[in-house]
């Protein structure tokens, strides 16, 4: 019985990443979003420089920007693992254009946005 919760547990896991993989790559498809097409954006906003970025700070700007699901992709980027800097902003599929862009550069970020963001440059929240 053991054994099979286990393999229930590592089949979700691996869903889930195939599932977040996909969808950060289908927001780049579509787009043409890549590195350097971000970072040519981020060159023309002045960057919020603030102490800590937390995890609840990502989420309470995309729920300010009361997104609209299937329209709306919200990302966070950046640039290096060891780069404080991450710029928050959505897709609009309708356009395919960047949106609500935000630069932030932090003294220190939170251990949980690292856990989320790992080694990715790109990650698509859902």
């Amino acid at each position: 019985m053991n054994d099979l919760l286990i393999a229930l547990v590592l089949i979700a896991i691996c869903t889930y990443a195939y599932k977040r993989r996909e969808a950060k790559l289908g927001v780049q498809k579509r787009s043409g979003l890549d590195s350097q097409s971000i970072e040519s954006l981020v060159k023309n906003v002045e960057p919020e420089k603030i102490d800590r970025l937390q995890l609840s700070d990502i989420t309470s700007y995309f729920k300010m920007l009361n997104l609209k699901k299937g329209e709306d992709v919200p990302f966070v980027y950046r640039e290096a693992p060891a780069n404080n800097s991450l710029v928050m902003a959505t897709y609009k599929e309708t356009t395919q254009k960047v949106e609500n862009l935000k630069y932030v550069v932090a003294d220190e970020i939170d251990v949980d946005i690292k856990n989320m963001l790992g080694n990715e440059k790109l990650v698509v929240l859902n």
